[in-house]
Formats: C-alpha cells, sequence, structure tokens
C-alpha cells in the first residue's frame, strides 16, 4: 500500500495504490476501515485486477490476509469468519 492504513477512522475509505516489487503500479484500490478494529480492513480493487492483488497478497500474509473471492473484499490480519 502507498499510504498510511493505520489513519483511517472507523467507516472510512481511502484510495491506495498497490504496487509491484519493483514500484510499478499493480492496482489502484479503495482501502476502508469498516469498524472500530485497528487491524481490520477491506480492500477493494478492479475486477480486472482481483487476481493478481489477489495472488500478490496470499503470497504476501503468511495466512494473515483473507480474501472473499466471492465479495471482491481483502480482509486484513485476524478478520474472521
Amino acid at each position: 500500500m502507498s499510504n498510511d492504513v493505520y489513519a483511517l477512522q472507523p467507516g472510512e475509505c481511502q484510495p491506495t495504490w498497490i504496487l509491484e516489487p519493483d514500484g510499478r503500479l499493480m492496482s489502484a484500490g479503495l482501502l476502508k476501515r469498516p469498524g472500530e478494529e485497528t487491524t481490520r480492513f477491506h480492500l477493494l480493487v478492479p475486477k480486472a485486477k482481483e487476481s493478481r492483488v489477489a495472488h500478490w497478497l496470499r503470497a504476501l500474509s503468511d495466512g494473515y490476509v483473507r480474501v472473499d473471492d466471492g465479495r471482491s473484499v481483502c480482509s486484513g490480519p485476524r478478520a474472521g469468519p
């Protein structure tokens, strides 16, 4: 991500950029903090980029990223079912 995700207040969202390891743009996105939890976020990306972004997040996650393919939402650590 290209911005401070912890600056978001509950219910707020902000545009973000997801970058390739070499700094090129992978995808634009919208990052939302859905509630009071400080470690739970939703990331919405364009349909055409979903697969690439989900693959990249899973590869980085060590099991802490849950991708809801049905809703096109990625949730962060301790997101729960």
